[in-house]
């Protein structure tokens, strides 16, 4: 059920808010009262919208009920602190059936003791969980789950918990214009959501990837009925992430950074990097990156390889390359040896002269830097940055000053998703369309 959550300040605000558009697939209204207001919500215009009205009183707002208890009869339903109505159960005059009881705890004990008062089982009930993790997440879930219970975990790394309520398992209250609480998706998100195949990007961090406005652009000029989110979750929830989003019938994902080898645990042999998965129906995985590699390297069978970096993108590299001489550098010489070891790539001690330089570390993307003497001191017919940026990486300045062929993280951003959009839509969309997204040459088209 989606539900419009508006924070209410003034009858204004209530009145320019609702102007902003009305969709017949959202299922109601929350107004929400976070303290108490100079004035009450303006009962003409809130009847006027259609579907479920629900005020939510927070903080001290329930002594609303007090004073003007007759303001809950244009609701249909009353969303009450669990703790308020506890102290005050006996001078609730609202009928059961009007109550919604909710709680916003960081404490699982606390959720477990609301799950055994057997005196609002009869209720709806309302459940956020403020801290903890996924699993405890799906733990509480899992003994909730014969309650008549909508169940978040705060937060904007926890979006996927409520995934949960827009597929039909509880109240998803969702924001138009700005939230009303950290994780909500707007409600054309959620509508999106309810209606459409969903995918996503599972990484961290997030907050430069371009894979969002590529997808969201090709969805839009081909009229693919999906949505693309963006998950940027903590590494210790990435296990309970992918069940939540089995369950919740999520189509595909990708994976980005530091994720591809835990895919790769959860779906193949914990070896190879992945970081594409299609759910829907039979599972089936890939290395897009990989692909992305072969195809813009071409023909071109180099003998030496320079790798900078021991990572999935390292490992990615030594997979393309199979038939060359490799080597390895990197900021950790203790990973270097170890990925030395596990991979079979010589570790680089001198400048040299090498046919591929590839860059598999964040610098140039997330983190600045300037090159290695060992990478500024050698020499290279061609250079691979998986990073990109919307100004030049440190390692395309350099292939520029010394005139040495350069492939571009967004050349292989734009070949992998090409190769993505093939493998789930079975639609061919050529690298070079989704290259003049990026790169701001796309005619306007959306």
């Amino acid at each position: 059920m989606i539900i419009r959550s508006i924070l209410f300040s003034n009858n204004n605000n209530l009145r320019r808010e609702l102007k902003i558009g009305s969709d017949s697939n959202i299922d109601g209204l929350e107004i929400r009262l976070d303290s108490l207001p100079s004035e009450l919500p303006d009962a003409e215009i809130v009847a006027s919208y259609p579907g479920l009205k629900i005020l939510t009183l927070k903080n001290e707002a329930p002594s609303l009920l007090e004073t003007d208890p007759e303001i809950t009869e244009d609701y249909d339903m009353i969303d009450l602190d669990y703790r308020y109505f506890i102290s005050h159960r006996k001078d609730i005059g609202i009928p059961p059936d009007k109550l919604l009881i909710s709680i916003h705890t960081s404490s699982k004990k606390e959720i477990r003791n609301l799950i055994r008062d057997g005196s609002v089982s009869a209720y709806k009930l309302k459940i956020v969980l403020k801290r903890g993790n996924l699993r405890d997440y799906y733990e509480l879930r899992n003994e909730i789950s014969n309650l008549n219970a909508t169940f978040f975990r705060m937060g904007e790394k926890y979006k996927i918990t409520r995934f949960y309520a827009i597929k039909g398992e509880g109240i998803n209250y969702s924001y138009v214009g700005r939230k009303t609480a950290p994780g909500q998706f707007s409600v054309e998100e959620a509508i999106k959501i309810k209606n459409y195949e969903v995918y996503g990007l599972v990484g961290n961090p997030l907050t430069k990837s371009l894979s969002k406005m590529i997808y969201d652009k090709i969805f839009s000029r081909y009229g693919i009925k999906a949505i693309y989110l963006n998950f940027e979750i903590n590494p210790m929830d990435f296990d309970y992430f992918i069940k939540i989003a089995r369950e919740v019938g999520i189509a595909g994902l990708n994976f980005t950074v530091p994720f591809k080898l835990d895919a790769s645990r959860m779906f193949h042999d914990g070896i190879h990097p992945v970081n594409f998965v299609k759910l829907k129906g039979n599972v089936e995985i890939r290395n897009t990156d990989l692909e992305a590699i072969k195809y813009l390297i071409g023909n071109k069978k180099p003998e030496k390889v320079l790798i900078y970096g021991n990572g999935a993108s390292a490992i990615t590299s030594i997979m393309a390359f199979p038939n060359s001489e490799l080597y390895v550098i990197g900021r950790n010489l203790d990973k270097v040896k170890v990925f030395s070891n596990k991979y079979g790539a010589k570790i680089a001690e001198q400048p040299a002269e090498f046919d591929v330089l590839i860059n598999s570390t964040p610098v140039g993307m997330y983190q600045a830097g300037k090159l290695p003497d060992i990478i500024s001191d050698s020499v290279f017919d061609a250079i691979i940055d998986f990073p990109y940026s919307e100004d030049k990486t440190v390692f395309q300045e350099f292939a520029e000053r010394r005139n040495i062929q350069f492939i571009s993280g967004k050349q292989i951003l734009a070949t992998q998703a090409s190769f993505n959009i093939k493998y789930w839509f079975g639609l061919q969309v050529s690298p070079k369309e989704i290259l003049e997204i990026l790169e701001g040459d796309d005619h306007g088209s959306s």
